[in-house]
C-alpha cells in the first residue's frame, strides 16, 4: 500500500485547500506522536479540521475529529501564536512535498508542513523559527528554535520546465528513460511510468539515447500529465483485487485494468485510505500469518531469481548472435539506410524478405527485426535500430545483460533474506515462550510507575489520574516525600521513607521521574523543572468556587524546585527482596545498582522496536517492559554490558 502523497498529490490538495484562505484558526490539537490537527472556521462553512500525518498525509476530515482533552506544549504554543489568525496564503514549496501556510494575526507567521522522511511541522515568523514539532539537524540545515529556517535543496520544478531545459536533463543523463524522469524530472516512479506509456518509449533506454522525436514525444506525456492537475476534480483510490492500492487525483492509463472508486474531492480519498492502512497494518502480527507472508515472498523471490537468470542468458546470447551474423545485418541495414528514403515500404519490404533474414520493420521507430539461427540451428528474432551501428546494437544487449546480471545478484541476496528469517522464526517462537515463562512474581509497588532510588528507597507514581489519586491517598504518609513536575501530563510520585531522612539526591531522582513520565518526553522537550514538598502540602481540597479533576491535587507553601532536568531514563536489572527485575530509572539510580542497562532519551526509534530489542537483552516478556517505560519513541545515548549488536 502506498505510504504517504507524492509531489502531484501534494499539488492538487493545495488546489482544494484554497478552500480555507480566508478562514482563522481555531484550535490546534495533537491527537498522537505523529499527528497534528488544526480546527479551522471557515466563513459560511463552519469548522473544518486540517490532519496532518507526519511525513505523510494532510487532508480535510470529513467530520469533526475526537480531540484530547489535554493539548500538548506544541499545540499550545500553535494557539499562542496562530489562534484566530486569518489564513491569507496556501501554497506549496516548488513542487516538492512541502505545504507553507501563510497565516495574519498582529504580525505573520508561516506554518510549514514537512511531507517528506519523518516528516515535520515547523512555525516560522520572519524567517526564523519560533519552534518545530521534532527539532532535527542535518548537514545542510539545521531546523530548531531560534535558527533561521533553510527548504531544503530545490529539486526540479516540472510545471516550469519548457522542451529545451527538459531535452538537456534527458541528454546529461547516464541513467535510463524512467529513472531520469523520476528523479532528476522529479515525476516520482509512479507517473515517470506513465509519462513512458502514454509516449510509447521503452523505459529501460538511455536517456541520453533518445532521439530528438522522441523527446518532443517524452516532453509532451509528461506535460499532458501535469496539466492535468489542473483539471483534476475529486480523487480516485485504487485497487489491487478487493485491497486498495493507491490513491491519486486523476486517472492513469497504467491502472486503467485495475479497479477504482471515485470520490468528491482527494482529501476524502486520502482519509478513506489512512482510515483502511491503520486497519490493515495491527501492531502485533500473527505468527502464522507473518510466516505464510514470507513463504509468499520466497516463492515470489524463486520466480525474479528464475526470470533474471533468463534475461542475462538470453540477453547475452543475441549480442553474440548480432555478432556472429554480422554481414548478414549489415546487408539488411545497407539497404534499409538507401531504400527508406524512396517511402515505397511494401517494396522494400518484400524485397529484403526474399534476399535476407528480415521479418518486419517500423520505419517511424528505426526499428527492425531480423530473424537469425544459433549455433543449434533454432530461429530466434531479433529487434535492432538501423539508425545505429552493429556494434552499437549488440552493446544494447550487453547492457541489458549487465542490468540483468545485477539485478539478479539482489535477487539472490533478498532470497537468502528471507530464507534466514524463515529459518529463525520457529526458534524466535520458542524464545518468546521461553521469555513469557520467565516473567517474575509480582510486588506490590509494580501496579505503579516505580523505581528503586540509589539510597534504596521506593519511590512510586501513578499510570493514570486513577492511580495517581490511589499513590497519595493510600501511599503518602507522613515521613515520605511528594514530587511533580510543572508541566501538564506529569504523574503524582511518592518517596517512601525507608529510614530516617531522605537524601538529597534521592528527592533530585524523584524530580527527574516526574519529569521523564510526563507529557514531555512525547514532545521531545530537553529539559524541565519539577519540584519535591512535605506531605501536608498536599491537599484534595480545592480554594473556595474551584474545582479539582480526578488525578490532581493542590499543593501549598513553599516547592524546593529542582531546574535544568535533563529529559534521559535509563533501564536495567535490579534485585529486589531475592526477585530480580527489570527496572527503568534516572540515570544515577541505574548506574548505582546495574550491571547491564541501557540509557535512552526521546526520540526516533519505535517504541515497539525499542521493546522488542530489550526483551532480548533481559530475558523478559514484553509486558514487564512496556508497563515501565515512558509514553513515547526512544533514542538509545549509550549501553553498558549490552553485546554489540544487540540495540
Amino acid at each position: 500500500m502506498k505510504n504517504g502523497m507524492s509531489s502531484f498529490d501534494i499539488a492538487a490538495m493545495v488546489n482544494e485547500l484554497q478552500c480555507l484562505v480566508g478562514g482563522r484558526i481555531d484550535k490546534a490539537y495533537q491527537p498522537a506522536r505523529d499527528r497534528l490537527l488544526l480546527r479551522i472556521r471557515v466563513p459560511e462553512e463552519g469548522k473544518k479540521d486540517l490532519v496532518i500525518v507526519l511525513g505523510k498525509w494532510l487532508f480535510l476530515a470529513s467530520q469533526s475529529q475526537e480531540t484530547p482533552k489535554t493539548p500538548s506544549s506544541f499545540a499550545m504554543l500553535l494557539r499562542k501564536h496562530l489562534s484566530n489568525g486569518k489564513i491569507s496564503k496556501i501554497e506549496q514549496h516548488g513542487f516538492d512535498r512541502i505545504i507553507i501556510f501563510h497565516i495574519e494575526r498582529a504580525e505573520s507567521y508561516q506554518l510549514i508542513c514537512e511531507l517528506f522522511g519523518e516528516g515535520n511541522v515547523v512555525l516560522v515568523q520572519d524567517g526564523r523559527i519560533i519552534q518545530p514539532l521534532i527539532p532535527k539537524s542535518w548537514s545542510h540545515r539545521e531546523v530548531r528554535a531560534k535558527r533561521e529556517y533553510v527548504f531544503p535543496p530545490l529539486r526540479q520544478d516540472v510545471r516550469k520546465l519548457d522542451l529545451d531545459g527538459f531535452e538537456k536533463i534527458l541528454d546529461t543523463s547516464k541513467k535510463d528513460v524512467v529513472r531520469t524522469l523520476a528523479m532528476d524530472v522529479n515525476l516520482g516512479g509512479k507517473y515517470a511510468e506513465e509519462v513512458c506509456l502514454l509516449s510509447g518509449i521503452e523505459k529501460e533506454k538511455k536517456a541520453a539515447d533518445l532521439t530528438r522525436e522522441e523527446v518532443e514525444k517524452t516532453y509532451e506525456a509528461t506535460k499532458k500529465l501535469v496539466d492535468s492537475l489542473s483539471s483534476s476534480i475529486g480523487g480516485l483510490m485504487i485497487f489491487e483485487g478487493d485491497i486498495p492500492k493507491d490513491i491519486m487525483p486523476f486517472e492513469l492509463e497504467g491502472y486503467k485494468d485495475n479497479k477504482s472508486e471515485k470520490f468528491e474531492n482527494l482529501s476524502m480519498t486520502i482519509e478513506k485510505y489512512f482510515t483502511i492502512k491503520k486497519e490493515e497494518e495491527p501492531e502485533d502480527v500473527d505468527y502464522e500469518d507473518f510466516k505464510g507472508k514470507l513463504e509468499r515472498q520466497l516463492a515470489q523471490q524463486k520466480k525474479a531469481v528464475s526470470n533474471q537468470k533468463e534475461k542475462k542468458k538470453q540477453y547475452k546470447k543475441i549480442a553474440e548472435l548480432i555478432y556472429s551474423n554480422y554481414s548478414e545485418c549489415e546487408k539488411v541495414f545497407d539497404v534499409l539506410r538507401e531504400g527508406i528514403k524512396d517511402k515505397d515500404i511494401t517494396e522494400l519490404t518484400n524485397h529484403l524478405k526474399k534476399t535476407s533474414p528480415f521479418k518486419a520493420m517500423d520505419p517511424e521507430k528505426n526499428e527492425v527485426i531480423l530473424s537469425l539461427c544459433d549455433e543449434k540451428g533454432k530461429e530466434i528474432e531479433i529487434t535492432l535500430n538501423f539508425k545505429k551501428s552493429i556494434e552499437e546494437n549488440a552493446g544494447i544487449y550487453y547492457d541489458r545483460a549487465k542490468k540483468a546480471k545485477e539485478k539478479l545478484e539482489g535477487a539472490k541476496k533478498s532470497l537468502e533474506d528471507t530464507k534466514k528469517k524463515l529459518a529463525r522464526m520457529d526458534v524466535e517462537k520458542e524464545k518468546k515462550k521461553k521469555k513469557a515463562k520467565r516473567q517474575t512474581k509480582p510486588i506490590w509497588f509494580e501496579k505503579y510507575k516505580w523505581f528503586i532510588s540509589s539510597d534504596g528507597n521506593i519511590v512510586i507514581a501513578g499510570r493514570d489520574a486513577k492511580t495517581n489519586d490511589k499513590v497519595v491517598k493510600k501511599y503518602l504518609s507522613d515521613k515520605d516525600r511528594y514530587a511533580h513536575a510543572e508541566i501538564h501530563g506529569a504523574p503524582s510520585v511518592v518517596v517512601k521513607n525507608k529510614e530516617g531522612e531522605i537524601s538529597e539526591q534521592t528527592l533530585k531522582e524523584a524530580c527527574e521521574f516526574a519529569f521523564s513520565h510526563s507529557k514531555a518526553w512525547n514532545a521531545k522537550i530537553g529539559s524541565g523543572t519539577a519540584y519535591w514538598v512535605l506531605p501536608d502540602q498536599v491537599s484534595k481540597t480545592p480554594p473556595s468556587g474551584e474545582f479539582l479533576a480526578r488525578g490532581a491535587f493542590m499543593v501549598r507553601g513553599k516547592r524546593n524546585l529542582i531546574t535544568d532536568i535533563e529529559m534521559r531514563l535509563g533501564i536495567g536489572k535490579v534485585h529486589y527482596e531475592g526477585s530480580e527485575k527489570v527496572m527503568c530509572a534516572p540515570v544515577s539510580a541505574i548506574e548505582s545498582q546495574c550491571k547491564i542497562f541501557v540509557i535512552f532519551e526521546p526520540g526516533d526509534m519505535k517504541k515497539s522496536t525499542f521493546i522488542r530489542k530489550l526483551c532480548e537483552i533481559f530475558q523478559v516478556d514484553q509486558e514487564e517492559v512496556q508497563r515501565i517505560l515512558p509514553p513515547g519513541d526512544v533514542k538509545v545515548v549509550r549501553t553498558v554490558g549490552v553485546p554489540e549488536g544487540k540495540i
